[in-house]
């Protein structure tokens, strides 16, 4: 009997005890770094944001880069203050997936001989699209590659033109030769320019860190040629009013410098040598994240109606923590009725187990 009454005693204890608190990884933490930081940029953020973007998504959205490339987290508190607010200014939102910007790590050779790993925001050549269209001044703009196998003719003189004829088969098209970028204005003019191989490697033999294995140029190489098609062009575009020379600084990469200083009072300081290693290690010195890393995180912010309009695949990243969690919105009926079943069995199984 008296076995069975400390057996008991020990169950009641286990199960009043509350579970060990769920500890954070080194990349949740410094996602919450990085949380705080962009916390702390607010003020400036909002005098660069353009009508109708999101901080707060902007913000989402970086994190959800970290989640796709870790990388990223190891990049100074420095870096990554100018890349977001780089990404305010120019009014585009960090998705690689959209093309729109990218958030690209790499590492930079310090006065002292030091490498650091820093981030940078580079616009990809949608992102440079997207600028032009903003202006109101241009109805079309788009650009093409071509392979070797295509049928390719340029007419240049009174009466210019291009003939483009992408190869269709089904083996390989051979590797890139040439590049265009065409512009429809709401005059009706009509502009465009045509690059070469040779005039294409002469652009990126001037690009930083063309050859590093974080370029662009490797990973998106076809890309990146549109990209240089389309800077070549705003270079012959009319730029009369003020919307148009504002996208062709931009585009140019000839923007206005963006002041990175942190706000009076913050206390949140910059460590671009140690990156957000040694910025974390001051935000928990100063308590700015006690209840989360004290108690690990219960993804307060996420909420069920949060992760509701998220489709089933997608990720959200939580804003406390930083943890990647799965939306639960069904892409169509079907797919509701596909969860319930599924739900169903699972708590089938669950019941089954406990039988046994």
């Amino acid at each position: 009997m008296a076995a069975e009454g400390a057996a008991e005693e020990e169950v009641v204890a286990t199960a009043t005890t509350p579970a060990p608190s769920r500890a954070l990884t080194p990349a949740q933490q410094k996602r919450i770094t990085l949380r705080s930081l962009f916390d702390q940029q607010r003020p400036e953020l909002a005098k660069l944001l353009p009508k109708g973007m999101d901080p707060d998504r902007l913000f989402r959205m970086a994190l959800t880069e970290c989640i796709k490339n870790p990388d990223l987290l190891d990049c100074s508190a420095e870096s990554w203050a100018l890349a977001i607010q780089t990404c305010a200014q120019q009014g585009l939102y960090p998705d690689s997936g959209l093309g729109y910007m990218y958030l690209v790590p790499r590492k930079n050779k310090k006065a002292g001989g030091d490498y650091v790993k820093e981030v940078s925001a580079m616009r990809g050549y949608q992102g440079d699209i997207r600028l032009a269209r903003n202006t109101g001044e241009i109805a079309d703009i788009y650009a093409e590659v071509v392979y070797a196998k295509d049928s390719y003719k340029v007419k240049k003189g009174l009466n210019r033109d291009i003939v483009h004829e992408p190869y269709e088969a089904d083996d390989d098209p051979g590797p890139l030769k040439a590049c265009y970028a065409v512009a429809k204005l709401t005059s009706g003019e009509i502009a465009f320019v045509t690059l070469t191989r040779r005039d294409v490697d002469r652009h990126r033999a001037s690009s930083q860190g063309a050859d590093s294995d974080y370029s662009p140029w490797k990973k998106h190489e076809a890309a990146m040629w549109k990209k240089t098609a389309i800077h070549e062009l705003f270079k012959w575009l009319p730029k009369a009013s003020e919307n148009m020379e504002r996208a062709a600084r931009s585009i140019a990469g000839d923007a206005v410098a963006v002041d990175v200083t942190p706000v009076a009072g913050s206390t949140v300081p910059l460590e671009p040598a140690h990156g957000l290693d040694g910025l974390t290690a001051q935000l928990q010195a100063a308590g700015a994240e006690e209840g989360a890393a004290a108690q690990g995180c219960e993804h307060p912010k996420v909420t069920a109606a949060v992760l509701a309009a998220v489709p089933i695949g997608q990720l959200w990243p939580c804003e406390t923590c930083g943890e990647a969690l799965p939306g639960t919105k069904p892409a169509d009926e079907a797919a509701v009725a596909d969860s319930v079943i599924d739900a169903d069995k699972k708590k089938a199984g669950r019941q089954g187990r406990l039988a046994e």
